[in-house]
């Protein structure tokens, strides 16, 4: 679990970021006619895509994953 994970967690922390803002939009925020709008869709993807890509840089998840596919193909090189 913990390689599949490693393998996709920026598809998963990005898809997950965008429903959860898509989610506040729609439901808390009652901007419904403002989704419907195919600039402001591209706006909330390219914002989503940055902010995600910045807070797992910040957050260090970015290189605690990479050191871990680093250990496992190192495991795997010495078998």
């Amino acid at each position: 679990m913990k390689t599949l994970y490693c393998k996709n967690y920026k598809g998963i922390h990005h898809t997950v970021s965008l429903a959860m803002f898509v989610f506040a939009l729609y439901f808390l925020g009652g901007q419904k006619q403002i989704l419907t709008s195919f600039p402001f869709q591209l706006l909330i993807l390219a914002g989503n895509f940055f902010l995600t890509n910045w807070t797992l840089r910040v957050s260090g998840i970015d290189d605690e994953v990479e050191k871990i596919l680093a250990e496992k193909a190192n495991k795997k090189g010495d078998n």
